[in-house]
């Protein structure tokens, strides 16, 4: 089979297990990192929640009193939400949804009508303008008081005192200051 001898063997065994072992000390290292990350996304959340604690959980991860510099916030409502200002804080783009593992939102709302990205809001603080950009979802996505249905891949400029519907039951009323 092999002309090697068997202390040569050993040392192409030791060195292939040696590889073994970093390769998957490597991916427990990379699974720590991202339970850490996980961990202080969640902390900066609760503590983003300060005294807030008592309320459910439904809308969460964004500031509910006005920070530094901010500008335009969001009014959330409907049934089974309870009814919060939240202020965009900043950020560049953002999900709105219900909670999920494989497409996390960066506000959630859980609501049966509410899909996992329900819809994405970009800011561009170069204009100081808010865009809505509708995802795929299975009750829809609508604006205005006459619920005027937006199709999946539509993008429109917000203005302040917008009315997106998620769904028929969760009112995202657009503000700014």
């Amino acid at each position: 089979m092999t002309d090697a001898a068997p202390a040569d063997l050993w040392l192409i065994w030791l060195a292939f297990s040696v590889s073994i072992a970093g390769f998957v000390g490597s991916l427990i290292g990379i699974g720590a990192i991202i339970t850490t990350r996980r961990r202080r996304v969640a902390a900066s959340a609760i503590s983003a929640a300060g005294s807030d604690l008592s309320a459910p959980p439904d809308v969460d991860q964004l500031p509910s009193q006005r920070p530094d510099g901010a500008r335009w916030s969001l009014q959330i409502s409907g049934d089974r939400a309870t009814p919060r200002i939240l202020w965009l804080d900043g950020r560049r783009h953002m999900y709105i949804g219900r909670s999920g593992v494989d497409a996390p939102a960066d506000v959630v709302i859980e609501h049966p009508g509410v899909s996992r990205r329900h819809i994405k809001l970009e800011y561009n603080p170069v204009f100081d303008e808010l865009t809505l950009h509708v995802q795929q979802t299975g009750n829809g996505t609508y604006l205005g008081g006459e619920r005027r249905l937006l199709p999946p891949g539509d993008v429109v400029t917000l203005r302040p005192g917008d009315q997106i519907w998620l769904g028929h039951h969760i009112a995202v009323q657009v503000r700014r200051d």
